[in-house]
């Protein structure tokens, strides 16, 4: 859990970045997606949307991965939508630690 607060941590610096700049459409849609990004962190935070996503009278085990891997696919798709490769690189980091687990 310290890896997602850690990105989202990331992302909020790159966003209070953008803050600085220039405002254009290209910048803005950054921003619409850095913003977007960091909700959906919050989400798999507090366990939005994925506490759901099992029934409760399955073994542990099974809920477990159930809950990894709509997490790890919720990861995905966010950076898939990374404004830049850095981004990426570290969803790509955090995704992988998660598969480890």
């Amino acid at each position: 859990m310290k890896e997602l607060y850690e990105l989202k941590e990331k992302l909020c610096d790159e966003l209070k970045e953008y803050g600085k700049k220039e405002m254009s459409a290209g910048a803005l849609d950054v921003i619409d997606k850095l913003a977007h990004s960091i909700k959906n962190i919050d989400k798999i935070i507090d366990g939005e949307g994925y506490s759901q996503r099992y029934d409760a009278r399955m073994p542990y085990s099974y809920r477990r991965r159930s809950y990894d891997s709509g997490m790890v696919a919720e990861l995905r798709n966010m950076m898939e939508d990374a404004p830049d490769e850095r981004t990426k690189q570290e969803f790509k980091r955090f995704i992988s630690k998660i598969e480890s687990l």
